[in-house]
Formats: structure tokens, sequence, C-alpha cells
């Protein structure tokens, strides 16, 4: 099933939805992020609280969460700042900043473009962890969020999205286009050949594609959904129709092991995909702004 953040709560989309019955999963919640992870669902609020299939474990006030990965033996929250929060066993219900994160390398050449500086996304490919900085570029970590070095992306490729996928590749949706690593994020091919514009926000992998968003700039009036093979060759195919709007970070997911493929529009819809992208059904979500969404077994 599909779980979604929203500015109002989180929901749940499956089979039932298609006939117009989500189901509230923690209501009237300001929800900015979300994760799942072995049959659970994680999300953190506007308020500092962090949340484990509608139960509050834990609350940090004075933040803005922005990011959120849930691993087996702790959850690290991204922020502004940017910065780096974790809940590690035996954390009593404290989220506690991570000090290695803003100690980079590259820390000097962080900059905001378009909103605060903060930590935009959170992957790991179950070896390790990777954060995008939006705009600082990537991160990654061999010890589960702890320490932390900067990896070859360049910062001012502005990334927007990172994807690590197990096996060990890992992509970035950025502002110059569409990054792929197969080195652990030392460095990186472009792969622009089929898309109507370079700029992407959002990517998601499943069993067999990579999609990914892409738009004309950051103000477009033409986004879609591109699909390729996971090494991204021959070429980007459109799967989707045209949107008038980006479709942001986090607001694409896909089963890794299967076919489903989900995204969120501004226009409170959701679109789903049970075949990689050959055909879509659209949800209606109501008057909500989603914030991300995230993939549990059905």
């Amino acid at each position: 099933m599909i779980v979604a953040a929203t500015n109002n709560g989180v929901y749940r989309f499956d089979e039932a939805a298609r006939k117009g019955a989500p189901r509230e999963l923690l209501p009237e919640v300001d929800t900015r992020a979300i994760d799942a992870h072995n049959g659970s669902w994680w999300a953190v609020s506007s308020d500092g609280a962090l949340w484990c299939d509608g139960e509050a474990v834990a609350h940090t006030s004075g933040i803005a969460p922005t990011a959120l990965l849930a691993l087996a033996d702790r959850v690290l929250v991204g922020i502004r700042g940017p910065g780096l929060l974790t809940l590690a066993p035996n954390g009593h219900s404290v989220l506690t900043p991570v000090d290695g994160f803003t100690a980079l390398s590259t820390r000097d050449e962080w900059h905001a473009v378009g909103s605060p500086l903060h930590t935009r996304s959170l992957t790991s490919d179950a070896t390790c962890v990777y954060a995008g900085i939006h705009v600082g570029g990537i991160a990654v970590s061999s010890d589960a969020g702890t320490s932390w070095t900067a990896t070859g992306f360049a910062v001012e490729d502005d990334v927007h999205e990172v994807h690590a996928r197990r096996g060990g590749d890992v992509y970035a949706a950025a502002g110059v286009g569409f990054g792929v690593s197969h080195d652990g994020g030392d460095t990186w091919d472009w792969h622009g050949k089929g898309l109507h514009g370079t700029y992407t926000r959002a990517v998601a992998t499943s069993a067999r594609m990579v999609f990914a968003s892409a738009s004309t700039g950051p103000f477009t009036n033409a986004a879609a959904v591109y699909r390729a093979p996971l090494d991204v060759s021959p070429a980007w195919e459109r799967c989707s129709e045209m949107f008038s709007d980006n479709i942001d970070t986090a607001h694409l997911v896909a089963d890794p092991d299967g076919a489903t493929v989900a995204f969120a529009t501004d226009d409170g819809a959701l679109h789903v995909s049970r075949d990689d992208g050959e055909s879509w059904s659209r949800i209606d979500m109501g008057p909500v702004s989603v914030r991300g969404l995230a993939l549990l077994p059905f």
C-alpha cells in the first residue's frame, strides 16, 4: 500500500482507495516527511514529533524537519540548518544531533538557493546511508549515519534527491540533470537523452526500471515522469502526461522488488501504476498538500 504524509495527516491508499476510500492513519497532523521499514511507517511532523504506526515515539522542539529515513536500528531525521538528528536504540524518546554531519569538508561551499539550507533527502542501500543537502552536495555514511564524508558529487550541481539501490548504484535528481554513480558516489555519469528538460527533482527505482521527474526548470509549466532501464540506457522514455508544476522531491516512489510506481502532483492527485508506468490510475486525495510518499507491502 501507499502511505502519504500531508499537511493534514497520514493517509493510506490501497486497492480500496480506487473506490474513493483512503484510510486516515494519523489524522490532522502536519507531517513533513515519511518512510517505511519492515512493515511499519514512520513520519515526522512540523512540531518535531516522530511517529511510528500512529504512535508518537519521540519529540524534539524547535526543529524544522525536512527528510526521514528508517533503518534497522535507528531513525534519521533531516532538518533545516542543514542538520541531521537520530533516534538510536535506547534513545529515550529524544532525537539527538549527529555532530559529524555539519563538519563535512564541503561545508564552506554550502549555500541557500530558493529555500533555507536543509537536508533534503536521505536514502540507504543497506550498506551505506546517503544524504542530499540543498545546496551542499551528497554525503555518505558507512556506519548508519554516525560519521559522514562528502562524495564526489559537486555542490554546484544542485542535488534535489539522492536514491541508493541495493547493489551499489546511486542515483541523483539534480538541477543540472540526472546523475548515476556506480562507485558509491565517487564519480558520476550524466544521462539526459530523451528528457524534454534536464531539471530533475525526484527519483525512484522498481525491480527493473528507474523513474525520474523532469522539467524545464524550477518555475516550469511542463513537467513529467520518465522511465529507463536501471542502467539508464539507451534513453529516457516519458511515461506520464505533462503537468504544469514540478513533481517534487519525495513525491515519487516505487517498489524495488516489483512494478508498483506512484507519484503525487500539486493538483491533489495520486497517480499509481502496477506495471512499471505502462498505465496509470488517478486517485483524488482532496484538498491536502502532499509532503512525501512511501510504500508498504500490500
